[in-house]
């Protein structure tokens, strides 16, 4: 006779659930709970720089796996301007005009091959993303090219690097597909789990539509 799984508690709310990863949480909101807590005890020990960086010869595995966690989030949906495939995850400002910006998961959305290799489709892009998500949105992720500029230390990209992979692991053993307003809401809490960016640029509060 097969044996049921156990359940066990939720470390934040105490809801039962069934475990299929570290660390025991059953919601995005409970782990994001759970990174605000610990947060105390291992505060970000970010530097602010004049100019952004990365090692010359050096591969981003960084940018790769957040690239990877928004495709993630956006599973199941086409290409919002060619309504095609969307293999790709599109900066709405990229990465070279705009490299303060590379990793906040509001700037990344699916996009087709085609598309992201078109500049044209650049202002394409962000106007379906308007029309997908509302143009306070598109207005916020526009008010992000303000960001400071953030320098990592190594030590401090792989600790973020790890943090993303957890993510990404934890997207990966339950793929599904999200309405909008859950699209926001995990870019917001993984945002703000990774604590590259200060909240005022990587959190987007949602208006109730009435």
């Amino acid at each position: 006779m097969k044996r049921e799984p156990k359940q066990v508690n939720c470390e934040i709310c105490d809801k039962l659930f069934i475990q299929h990863q570290i660390p025991r949480v059953c919601s995005f909101k409970c782990a994001a709970e759970r990174k605000r807590r610990r947060e105390a005890e291992k505060p970000p020990n970010l530097k602010l720089n004049p100019v952004y960086k990365m090692p010359k010869g050096k591969t981003d595995h960084l940018q790769i796996v957040i690239n990877k966690i928004s495709l993630l989030i956006d599973a199941e949906l086409l290409c919002p301007v060619t309504h095609k495939n969307a293999s790709d995850a599109g900066h709405l400002y990229t990465r070279s005009a705009h490299p303060e910006m590379r990793y906040n998961l509001h700037n990344i959305h699916r996009q087709s091959r085609q598309s992201n290799g078109s500049h044209n489709d650049d202002i394409k892009f962000r106007d379906a993303i308007a029309k997908e998500y509302g143009s306070e949105y598109v207005e916020f992720v526009e008010s992000c090219r303000k960001t400071p500029v953030i320098g990592l230390t190594e030590s401090e990209r792989k600790q973020i690097e790890v943090a993303a992979m957890n993510w990404l692991f934890r997207l990966q053993s339950n793929p599904k597909y999200y309405d909008s307003f859950e699209r926001i809401d995990i870019r917001n809490i993984i945002n703000e789990c990774l604590g590259i960016y200060p909240k005022e640029f990587c959190v987007y509060e949602v208006r109730n539509q009435d």
